[in-house]
């Protein structure tokens, strides 16, 4: 078993978990509130021809935990372990093109509180968020652009932790699919790291990053 330990908010279907495995960590825990999510990791867990990886199975030793995650605490979450990283993506909806847009005023649109919660009470050595694009450009409940990742950013900087934000295509690392996403990572200890370079893009070896980035806590 891995050293590296992950807790798991907001899961899904669990692929994150899933590819954080891949590498080398442990899925501690993972948590989600639509029956559907929690339904489709169990099942993953529990198939007859489970998956298999370095001689494991996917998340054969992590705690499914379903339920609304206002309601759980980082103690629920640990079962009693060190936690290395916190990883998930809070509701997206609000945010997204595709959505109304409502940003922070939609109470999902709220929930990246709750992430910053649990990493507070874990203390996790780093941190994962990851949301759609349209993160970057969202509006504070004043209604200035980019007001909300200003926010997200000083809430995990006001808990002690060093931030970097990107957005990154999965199609520039090997991916057959185009998807671009915003990700911030966070660590507890010294400066956040820059994210890897693109291999797969047109412009193989460029990765840009946010000019909006906040200084890394010294």
């Amino acid at each position: 078993m891995s050293n590296f330990t992950v807790v798991s908010l907001f899961s899904g279907a669990g692929g994150l978990d899933i590819g954080l495995e891949r590498v080398g960590f442990t899925v501690v825990s993972a948590n989600d509130v639509e029956e559907v999510c929690y339904q489709t990791l169990r099942e993953n867990q529990q198939q007859q021809l489970p998956i298999k990886h370095k001689n494991r199975t996917f998340l054969e030793n992590t705690k499914i935990v379903p339920g609304d995650i206002t309601q759980l605490s980082g103690q629920d979450l640990s079962q009693g372990r060190s936690i290395d990283l916190v990883v998930g993506g809070p509701p997206c909806q609000t945010f997204s093109s595709s959505g109304k847009m409502q940003s922070v005023l939609d109470p999902r649109g709220q929930l990246f509180l709750e992430f910053v919660r649990i990493v507070n009470e874990l203390q996790p050595k780093c941190f994962l968020f990851e949301n759609v694009r349209g993160l970057v450009t969202a509006k504070d409940k004043n209604g200035i652009p980019g007001g909300v990742i200003k926010a997200i950013l000083e809430s995990f900087e006001a808990i002690g932790y060093s931030c970097r934000v990107d957005l990154l295509n999965a199609a520039d690392y090997g991916s057959f699919q185009r998807r671009v996403r915003c990700f911030i990572v966070g660590v507890k200890y010294g400066t956040a790291p820059l994210f890897p370079s693109a291999t797969f893009s047109r412009k193989a070896g460029d990765a840009v990053q946010l000019d909006l980035l906040h200084q890394p806590l010294k």
